[in-house]
């Protein structure tokens, strides 16, 4: 039984998988989701987006709302597969939503007011790139290791953001 809401999962075969829910809890399956262990990270917040790049190494974002906006957030990494997680990133000003890694070492995560940071060593340490716009970015990925698409907006409209260097620099796309 899971005792929190389940906001994404990520697996990196058939058997093995992780879910991310609110709470500050992740969830581990080695039957392929029949049966789930709750592990605890040490946070409270919703955690929002997960992945991993091998079945021991992982990258977990959070948010905390506060009045509807988002004014908390973490990144988290484990190497033990999901049994321990430490906190890289503590954002006390924006929440993060999703991350997404094109290989084991450079990896993005972004969230609200257009905050986005880049790993470049596996998750060990992040970078603040801007924050080119003050839409939420709800979404990130990445073709390749410079051309990717971040994708957001709020209630009354929708953006979408190319980036062909690596997400240092972002082209609106729409807006």
């Amino acid at each position: 039984n899971v005792s929190a809401e389940i906001t994404s999962v990520y697996f990196v075969n058939a058997n093995i998988g992780w879910g991310s829910c609110s709470n500050g809890v992740i969830i581990k399956t080695t039957n392929g989701g029949v049966s789930w262990v709750q592990k605890p990270t040490g946070i409270n917040e919703v955690i929002y987006g997960i992945y991993f790049t091998s079945d021991m190494e992982g990258i977990a974002v959070s948010a905390s709302w506060y009045s509807g906006y988002p004014h908390l957030g973490h990144i988290l990494k484990t190497t033990d597969g999901g049994e321990t997680w430490s906190i890289k990133i503590t954002d006390y000003y924006d929440g993060l939503i999703d991350v997404f890694f094109i290989d084991k070492n450079q990896g993005w995560a972004c969230g609200s007011r257009g905050t986005l940071y880049k790993t470049t060593d596996g998750g060990n340490t992040w970078n603040l790139i801007n924050q080119f716009t003050g839409y939420w970015l709800n979404a990130i990925y990445f073709y390749n290791k410079n051309e990717g698409i971040v994708v957001g907006g709020n209630v009354n409209s929708d953006i979408i953001y190319k980036s062909t260097d690596s997400g240092n620099t972002w082209t609106k796309m729409r807006e």
